[in-house]
């Protein structure tokens, strides 16, 4: 019987492992320099210019935009390189805080992700379906913990709205959730395989053997057996029966020659 299989749980097993592949590549789109937009007085402390109107900030470093002559706007060139933060800004306590949920979001949910593609090739008990359902909702619930970066000391001091980064994070949550709600709702029970088969059939279309029939068969050939052992008896009784007749007759012809005798030598 073979140890894998496609599909053992159905197709009901492909949505939430689908779901949470959207969310986990969500979650890394950003390059983390890319979580905010930051305006205000410490831009130009962090450039040293004041041309810059805002940054591109993230958990571990910032962007700068570059001005584009043409259409006269700052742009963001996202294959730029990512800057370090400069000893101006302070990385305070729910700064780190934050930075380790979005961390535990990504390593769950990445985790979960990997998880559930074992389910498209390996038979999952309910236990370990819903394992993975709380894999993933804690990957969701910790990446909603991760915006408490908008709460830090810059971004109170100054102006932090979303961008593309934190924007992705909000997808890869409702993705997570949506994986965990499809996971607790149903376990898709797993399709039984056929004995010296390779392929998974369900259970319950599986038509069990007749047992009138075997037992009509086993009956059967209980019959002729018995009347082999019935036809060889007598067939055994049939020779004993014979050989009897003649041991009989030759025993009278005896008796009669010796009758004979006697006979003759009275005369």
């Amino acid at each position: 019987m073979a140890s894998f299989r496609l599909l053992p749980h159905g197709v009901y097993s492909l949505i939430p492992t689908v779901l949470t592949s959207m969310a986990w590549l969500a979650s890394i789109f950003q390059d983390n320099c890319g979580f905010a937009r930051l305006s205000g007085d410490i831009v130009a402390d962090m450039t040293s210019s004041t041309e810059v109107p805002w940054l591109e900030v993230g958990f571990t470093a910032f962007r700068e935009p570059r001005h584009n002559m043409q259409t006269n706007q700052w742009e963001v060139v996202y294959t730029g390189t990512c800057l370090p933060y400069p000893d101006v800004v302070e990385i305070d306590l729910i700064w780190k805080t934050s930075k380790a949920f979005a961390f535990l979001a990504l390593v769950l949910g990445g985790g979960g992700t990997f998880f559930l593609w074992f389910s498209t090739c390996c038979v999952f008990s309910r236990g370990t379906w819903r394992w993975a359902g709380y894999e993933v909702l804690f990957a969701s619930f910790f990446q909603a913990l991760a915006y408490i970066w908008f709460r830090t000391a810059m971004c109170t001091s100054n102006q932090c709205d979303m961008s593309n980064g934190s924007n992705a994070d909000i997808v890869a949550t409702l993705l997570w959730f949506m994986a965990a709600v499809v996971i607790f709702a149903r376990y898709p029970k797993p399709a039984e395989p056929i004995e010296n088969d390779g392929v998974m059939m369900d259970p319950d279309s599986v038509a069990l053997p007749s047992m009138t029939v075997q037992s009509s068969e086993s009956l059967a050939q209980g019959t002729v057996t018995t009347a082999d052992f019935q036809s060889e008896a007598s067939m055994e009784e049939v020779e004993l029966e014979s050989r009897d007749v003649q041991v009989s007759g030759q025993d009278s012809r005896q008796e009669r020659r010796s009758k004979s005798m006697e006979e003759a030598e009275i005369v």
